[in-house]
């Protein structure tokens, strides 16, 4: 029963600190996930090339 209450106590206290936080301090909104998404995308197919560039320049 206490395994059960440990988390949920956990996740009661999280959203308090954010709605607390989002009312008392000027924090800016999220980005939709679809542009995060896109930029990480961007980001792994850029390393990619540059390991695929680097590792075929030495065969």
């Amino acid at each position: 029963m206490v395994f059960f209450l440990v988390p949920l106590i956990t996740f009661g206290a999280g959203v308090f600190a954010g709605f607390y936080i989002n009312q008392n301090y000027e924090v800016p909104q999220l980005e939709s996930p679809v542009v995060y998404y896109r930029k990480v995308k961007d980001f792994v197919d850029e390393y990619r090339n540059k390991i695929v560039c680097f590792v075929s320049s030495f065969f």
